[in-house]
């Protein structure tokens, strides 16, 4: 018996995406892939380990909030934006 790529995709597990609400206008997604449990952020009060001198965009203070979380982070943002902040 042959199965159709659509019925084999609709068999295979789901990536879950999560939307998280943050304080300031930034769209947060989570994947979580198939057998994995989603793990809230933790902000800790430590002092950040680089400081910048100027203010932090929403995109790079979450950014670097999930890297203090040992998470991945994929940051989409237009040229000039700040992205290299996260990189650093």
């Amino acid at each position: 018996m042959e199965l159709d790529v659509c019925s084999l995709a609709e068999m295979m597990p789901r990536i879950q995406v999560h939307r998280l609400e943050t304080i300031e206008a930034c769209t947060h997604e989570v994947a979580i892939p198939p057998g994995m449990e989603y793990v809230p952020l933790v902000v800790t009060a430590a002092k950040p380990p680089k400081e910048y001198p100027f203010i932090l965009d929403p995109f790079q203070k979450e950014a670097l909030l999930c890297l203090e979380n040992n998470q991945t982070v994929l940051v989409s943002a237009h040229t000039s934006a700040g992205k290299t902040v996260v990189a650093e």
